[in-house]
This record gives structure tokens, sequence and C-alpha cells, in this order.
């Protein structure tokens, strides 16, 4: 067996052992996404399609809870109806897809690369305005040589 798929079987396992003592109800769903293997949270738009079944490209309770039983995810009542208004973060009565991914997503980066992510935002944030402008972008860009040996330009793509 592969080392991809003993993590992968490690993986599930440790998703399963917290599945056991999970009390959250959004958290149950994102683990039992995460259950099906690592592709179960990359998938969350696949979720998110299944579960709208009119294409509205918004899921109402009756969508949620029956997408919510087809992946496998067993939940009360009650813990259904507490999932569906944590996830629906206006309140609307639908969720859209953006909810339904910041909900499910939940803190991907640990610690160190959140804080990589920071650096990295402070380096390109040359007039430190909280946002990247283009203008912040040409300084960092001017010039870089492509693997493939194309040279990039803020004015030319790469090849041309």
């Amino acid at each position: 067996m592969g080392s991809t798929n003993r993590q992968t079987m490690e993986l599930q396992r440790k998703v399963k052992e917290q599945l056991k003592t999970c009390t959250d109800p959004v958290d149950k769903i994102r683990l039992t996404a995460l259950s099906r293997g690592p592709g179960g949270i990359k998938h969350i738009g696949l979720i998110f399609r299944n579960m709208d079944d009119d294409n509205s490209k918004s899921i109402n309770f009756t969508e949620f809870k029956k997408g919510v039983k087809d992946i496998g995810c067993n939940l009360t009542n009650e813990e259904m109806n507490e999932a569906f208004k944590k996830i629906d973060s206006d309140q609307s009565g639908e969720i859209d897809y953006d909810e339904f991914l910041l909900k499910l997503r939940g803190d991907c980066l640990n610690p160190k690369r959140e804080s990589y992510v920071h650096k990295a935002f402070e380096k390109l944030d040359k007039d430190k305005s909280g946002a990247i402008t283009v203008e912040d972008l040409k300084g960092c860009l001017r010039r870089y040589t492509t693997s493939q040996g194309h040279e990039w330009r803020v004015d030319r793509r790469p090849g041309s």
C-alpha cells in the first residue's frame, strides 16, 4: 500500500474518531464530508450542487436536510435546524454557495501557514492600504522568468 493510501486511511480514521465526540452540527457535516476521503472538502461544490435540487444556486431547508442525509451525516432535527441557521449567515432562509463554502470549509490554515499568508500580504501591500492593488503588484512583477524560460513583464504576457 502506497503512502498516499496510508495517509488517506489515517485521515479517515482520525475524522471518524472526531465524529464520535463532535457536538457542533456544522462540524459534523464537515467531518462527514472529510470521512469520504481527502477529496471530501475539495468536492464541496459538488456536494452543494447535489443538494440544490431545483438548480436555483441556493438551497432551502428541505434541500439542505435531504442533502445532509445523502452525504451520510446523521443529525437530529434540532441539530439540522441549528446547522442550517449557522450556515445561513444572512438569515435569508436559503443558503447560497458562498455561505455554504465558508462555513463548511472552516479554518483551513494552521497558525503557521496563516502567519506566512499574512507576511506575504504585508510584503505585497506596498502602500499599507490593507488591499493589494495593481500598483502594488507592478513593483513585485517587473521582471520574472518562468520555468519554461519565458520572460514575464507587467506589460507583457509570457512568451510574447
